[in-house]
């Protein structure tokens, strides 16, 4: 609850008059319950947004496009080499394409079966969280972490069959396709170095913001005392 002395702080063209009820969770501002209720509405606004995102992660999640690219450009390629090498090397192909089968199916499985347990997790935790009489931002803070860590499963996954494909490609002895991989390997690796180094700069960012928005709210809580100390002075 908010001091006998303590105004709303709700931020807006004009200084609301009324006295403060309570610190909300979503902007820590002192406010009157009217702007209480008011951000409240807009927690549950975006409580609803995040179960739209969700919708739209689970409608696309049998979207295997990575996965089967991998797949279909490395059984080009394997096909390319069969052509010149048919006659001594049969064998050897159809091996290597069950093998290459076998890791699709596989990598497959263990997406769509971490998929399906996170998906299942979000919408229980969601049906949960409607039920609330008050959603916390904290609530939709969760169902963002989960869904983070499904990306990043779903990524280990890509990355995990990437390596095994290229294993494949390299045991059959094909030095111009293997160096070809490699390269993709290695330019896919950079590509990630650059994404984590821009993750980093925008964490970096993101806190440097939170800390300027706490200097404001230092700022306001002491111009609120200097207030109340003039008026007891006068």
């Amino acid at each position: 609850m908010g001091t006998k002395d303590t105004l709303c702080q709700h931020s807006s063209t004009s200084v609301c008059p009324d006295v403060s009820y309570s610190k909300c969770p979503h902007c820590l501002l002192d406010l009157c319950l009217e702007h209480v209720l008011e951000h409240q509405l807009q927690v549950r606004l975006d409580f609803h947004q995040m179960i739209d995102h969700i919708n739209h992660q689970k409608l696309i999640s049998n979207d295997h496009s990575v996965i089967n690219d991998m797949k279909a450009k490395t059984l080009e390629k394997l096909e390319n080499w069969k052509t010149t090498k048919i006659e001594l090397v049969m064998s050897v192909y159809l091996v290597e394409q069950s093998r290459i089968e076998s890791t699709w199916t596989a990598s497959i499985e263990r997406k769509t079966k971490i998929q399906n347990k996170v998906f299942q997790e979000l919408i229980t935790n969601s049906n949960e969280i409607e039920k609330k009489k008050n959603v916390h931002p904290n609530d939709i803070l969760q169902l963002k972490k989960k869904l983070n860590e499904l990306a990043e499963a779903v990524r280990e996954i890509e990355q995990d069959t990437n390596v095994k494909l290229t294993a494949i490609m390299s045991s059959v002895q094909l030095p111009e396709i293997a160096k070809q991989l490699k390269t993709q390997e290695t330019l896919e690796i950079l590509l990630q170095e650059c994404e984590n180094n821009l993750d980093k700069k925008n964490r970096i960012i993101l806190k440097r913001e939170n800390e300027c928005q706490y200097l404001e709210q230092l700022i306001i809580e002491k111009d609120e005392i200097i207030h109340k100390l003039k008026q007891k002075l006068r």
